[in-house]
């Protein structure tokens, strides 16, 4: 662990604590994204979906995008993350609003948005792909200037590009 004190979730991470935690999640096979704790910029991708919908290419775009952030040289003044949270759920069992707010304290912007249900299931891997490209350039372009600065934006969409 990076010898800088991480809180996550009001948990500091480098306390006894947070060790305690980190070490079950190792135990449960979860994959940590440690690097994420002292990294200048994150783009972070949390799925959000009912139990029948494939996840796998978001998934897989994810694991690409993170690297390319992170190894790219985006970085925004005005925010240290992105999170977005991409909805693909079955309507006849959940239904969330769209939402977008900035969290000041943690120089953060954070997305939730839906992806229509049945448009995803009834595409194969192809159209999945063009409707994450699609649902993601939107939501980085959403973004208010103030709270992403365009160049960073335009940068992100080349990378989410790239990954897709």
């Amino acid at each position: 662990m990076d010898t800088c004190r991480q809180q996550v979730q009001g948990v500091d991470m480098g306390s006894k604590q947070g060790e305690i935690i980190l070490q079950r999640l190792r135990q449960a096979g979860v994959p940590l994204d440690l690097a994420a704790l002292s990294a200048e910029f994150n783009l972070m991708i949390f799925l959000i979906t009912t139990a029948s919908v494939d996840s796998k290419v978001v998934v897989d775009f994810y694991q690409k995008l993170r690297l390319a952030v992170r190894s790219s040289e985006v970085k925004s003044a005005r925010a240290s993350t992105i999170s977005i949270y991409p909805m693909i759920l079955d309507p006849e069992i959940q239904v969330v609003s769209d939402s977008a707010r900035w969290k000041k304290n943690e120089m953060a912007y954070i997305i939730k948005r839906n992806i229509d249900y049945v448009r995803w299931q009834s595409a194969r891997t192809r159209g999945r792909k063009d409707i994450l490209l699609e649902f993601m350039q939107k939501a980085v372009s959403d973004i208010p200037e103030k709270h992403l600065e365009s160049d960073v934006g335009n940068a992100l969409v080349e990378l989410i590009r790239g990954c897709l």
